[in-house]
């Protein structure tokens, strides 16, 4: 029940083996006994109602607690005896479904979900005629919510490789979570648990749902301190870059990486690690790995003596799938899996020994790309209900004992969802790989993808980006020009992920790449990604659901005074392509009125207008023009005394906790004093920008960035200024 009305009404419950449905509908699925209790876990006090059934010969309990002070109810599935034959040959089916839900028109709901590659986001009416996707390949979490934004997800709670929520043919169409279709058996033990959550407001329901399964699994959100290719500028060579698969005329990879290197040095552009693809280890006949070492006509030297001759910055380097034939079990006979094509590693051991050797050459960040490619073609991810949890963590505990970060490029969902057991995970691709062939906007319209990763504690990747728009030739690609360099920077940096240029020597934009960044590589970033505002939600209501292009993220500061600490945000809005006019107050920022101000980013000067529920920001109807796309990029700030920091005009995040330290005011003597304390690299020009709130009067001050670095602002009765300090 959600505000006195039933949003869910339960279908019927289901168990599949030896070639047989037990399911409550057919009657071959019978209760034989419930019992209650209560207790305390981790999610505190519950009251637990058990159900016991038998279904042939087999007994099976299910449970459901429902939580006295946490809005959430879990669902258990218990086997406490092994089951064989289980499989029905359909990953997209389930063999164990309990809860399960009836599908109602007359619901006046909809809802947002995500399927595919990269999670990619789909919304709709929910209902037996819905468009909802579901099956191996995603349908979870799944969010219900109505005009109000009261939100219903539904995901697993655990064993999420093997696990579906899933719209099953067999029960009617009825929405089931349980184990997947093509498992073979089920060991004695085994439980599994699917988790119902509710909250108000799309983006709140989505982060408490992600605490909830971060808390579980005892993992806490990453920050931009925990990896340093999210930290630092980097410059990648994957898909779509200029030298995926490409190098300079006459050269190897070892010499155009040189001289990327020397380009990048001398425009003083600082990028602090390279990323590099699949292009420079060893494959096979399906171009999977072999040995994840150095070809020796890339790198004729090795990689530890290209990276000394590149300022011994360290390195991000990708991997796909193993080959059948893969040297770490032919030759080095660590335990596989072996198929027709492909193999899988049991242990961590190959990862370990690989990872040991690639970190003496740099390695900071593994990439594993093509993870939804081996759920689909390999046999026995597909029919051993552990395999696909054990190959992922077996990974994260390498990585772990070296200190090594990880990207997952390339996940479904439930691989998505993996990670909050997987501590080494800072970031995840939320687009498909970059290309300029036609207008795409998942290359760049990854708000709603931000929502799932940011609520898990992961941060969103954008993928690489070409930051100039002029024909770069000789490219390896169909298209060899980017028709939106801006937006791909900007979006790059308001992901809160990587920023991963990647044009050829002699095209990348300092103007736009500088945006992103301070002199020494620090990235300028928003305190959170840039997630899909609530106010779109609920726009479909008054139209359609959509995949609205309109997203906010912040930066947070406290205001400190003598007597009191305020907590103030600037936030940045980002609308692109979306076809209709938008207005926004306040109030779709989660503020109240007060005397805030906005401004266009690329508006110069800085032109402020009144934001208020009386002075809305009315952003136009935004039309892309053939591969040209048509985006606004707005700054909200709220004005604090006499001074106020607009922010680092030149800078897409402009007051960015990595440039600015703390804001102080203080009255003495009839003085008020405004103190903007911020770093940067030793010697960097710092341009700011302050409103003189009693004159609106914007005033440009440019500071050089040293250990103490400070603007102090005074105001008397007489006369008001601004001096470096």
């Amino acid at each position: 029940m959600v505000n006195q009305r039933q949003w869910l009404t339960s279908g019927p419950y289901a168990l599949h083996f030896g070639n047989t449905w037990y399911t409550t509908s057919n009657n071959k699925l019978i209760l034989s006994s419930t019992g209650v209790s209560s207790g305390t876990d981790i999610f505190g006090a519950y009251t637990q109602y058990t159900l016991h059934w038998i279904a042939g010969f087999y007994r099976w309990q299910t449970a459901f607690k429902d939580y006295t002070n946490e809005n959430i109810i879990i669902f258990t599935q218990t086997f406490s005896a092994a089951l064989i034959d289980t499989s029905v040959g359909n990953y997209n089916e389930t063999i164990s479904a309990f809860p399960s839900f009836k599908l109602d028109d007359s619901s006046p709901l909809h809802y947002l979900s995500y399927y595919g590659v990269c999670a990619v986001p789909q919304t709709g009416i929910w209902g037996d005629k819905t468009n909802y996707i579901s099956g191996i390949q995603g349908g979870t979490p799944l969010a219900l919510f109505d005009s109000e934004l009261n939100t219903v997800i539904i995901s697993p709670l655990d064993q999420f490789t093997s696990g579906i929520l899933t719209r099953s043919p067999v029960l009617n169409g009825s929405l089931a979570s349980g184990v997947h279709g093509k498992i073979a058996s089920i060991p004695a033990g085994h439980t599994r648990s699917t988790i119902i959550v509710y909250e108000e407001g799309v983006n709140n329901a989505f982060t408490y749902w992600g605490s909830l399964l971060l808390k579980y699994a005892g993992k806490k959100p990453k920050t931009f301190d925990d990896d340093f290719a999210v930290k630092y500028l980097g410059y990648w060579t994957d898909n779509g870059a200029y030298y995926y698969y490409n190098t300079e005329p006459g050269k190897n990879y070892a010499e155009t990486m040189i001289d990327v290197y020397n380009y990048i040095t001398n425009i003083n552009l600082p990028v602090q690690y390279y990323q590099f693809d699949s292009w420079w280890y060893y494959k096979g006949s399906t171009q999977g790995l072999v040995l994840w070492e150095p070809r020796t006509e890339i790198f004729p030297d090795g990689m530890k003596a290209l990276t000394a001759k590149m300022g011994n910055k360290p390195v991000a380097l990708h991997n796909r799938w193993f080959e059948n034939d893969t040297d770490y079990y032919t030759q080095m006979h660590f335990p596989f899996t072996i198929e027709s094509q492909y193999a899988l590693p049991l242990t961590e051991e190959p990862y370990l020994y690989f990872m040991t050797k690639a970190k003496d050459w740099g390695l900071i960040l593994y990439e594993q790309d093509w993870l939804s490619f081996q759920l689909l073609e390999i046999e026995s991810i597909q029919t051993d209900i552990a395999l696909s949890e054990n190959w992922l963590l077996n990974m994260n505990k390498a990585a772990q004992q070296l200190g090594i970060t990880m990207q997952l490029c390339g996940p479904f969902p439930s691989q998505i969802l993996e990670t909050v057991k997987m501590s080494q995970v800072t970031h995840i691709r939320a687009s498909y790989d970059y290309q300029r062939e036609v207008y795409d906007p998942s290359q760049w319209a990854i708000g709603h993808t931000s929502i799932l990763l940011d609520s898990l504690g992961i941060f969103p990747f954008k993928d690489c980006f070409w930051s100039n728009g002029t024909s770069q030739p000789g490219c390896a690609q169909p298209v060899c020009q980017e028709a939106n360099p801006v937006l791909q920077t900007l979006v790059s940096l308001l992901s809160a992920g990587p920023v991963a240029p990647s044009d050829k020597i002699g095209y990348l934009s300092l103007e736009n790449i500088m945006q992103t960044t301070r002199a020494d590589g620090l990235l300028l970033k928003p305190d959170v990604p840039a997630r899909t505002m609530d106010w779109t939600f609920s726009q479909g209501f008054l139209s359609r659901p959509t995949l609205l292009n309109l997203t906010s993220t912040y930066s947070n500061h406290i205001l400190q005074t003598a007597k009191t600490n305020t907590s103030v945000n600037w936030y940045y809005i980002f609308a692109a392509d979306t076809l209709q006019q938008i207005q926004l107050d306040p109030s779709t920022l989660g503020e109240t009125d007060g005397n805030y101000y906005v401004f266009d980013y690329f508006q110069t000067p800085t032109g402020l207008s009144k934001f208020s529920s009386l002075n809305p920001l009315v952003i136009p109807a935004l039309h892309p023009t053939g591969n040209t796309v048509s985006f606004k990029y707005y700054v909200v700030f709220q004005a604090m005394g006499n001074y106020t920091l607009i922010g680092e005009r030149h800078k897409f995040a402009v007051a960015s906790k990595q440039r600015f330290n703390s804001i102080t005011q203080t009255t003495e003597n009839e003085t008020t004093m405004t103190t903007i304390s911020f770093s940067g690299a030793e010697s960097e020009k710092v341009m700011i920008e302050m409103l003189h709130t009693p004159s609106m009067q914007i005033e440009a001050y440019t500071c050089t960035a040293g250990s103490t670095s400070k603007l102090v602002c005074s105001e008397t009765t007489t006369a008001h200024s601004c001096k470096c300090m």
